[in-house]
């Protein structure tokens, strides 16, 4: 893996409505996110491009992704409206969420090579 196919980013999330705002390389996607399931120790949550802005999941919009992260930390660290950092490796699609310096979860982008 060379550094050229890390691509480095920040993320917006709004824990109330769960709106979710991607940017990165001069891009940006917005959409939500929605849990999948909410464990003891990992939750585990979709990502979705709201292609028509209408803040639910319909035929309109795309998947792009999942990740999980740590219960714990997404239930008692993270503000309910919060903003980090990611990194992504392009050839795999898989990533890494930071709040602050602290990583609380990791994920997959299904189609790295359209998104990047």
């Amino acid at each position: 893996m060379a550094s050229k196919d890390i691509i480095a980013g920040t993320w917006n999330a709004n824990g109330n409505s769960g709106d979710l705002l991607i940017s990165y390389s001069r891009k940006r996607i917005k959409g939500f996110y929605t849990y999948l399931s909410i464990g003891r120790k990992e939750s585990r949550a979709l990502i979705i491009e709201d292609s028509n802005r209408n803040g639910a999941y319909d035929k309109y919009d795309n998947i792009l992704g999942m990740f999980s992260a740590r219960t714990n930390f997404i239930t008692t660290s993270l503000p309910t409206i919060a903003s980090g950092r990611f990194n992504v490796n392009t050839v795999t699609g898989s990533f890494n969420l930071f709040y602050g310096s602290k990583k609380f979860g990791t994920g997959l982008f299904y189609s790295s090579s359209e998104l990047f």
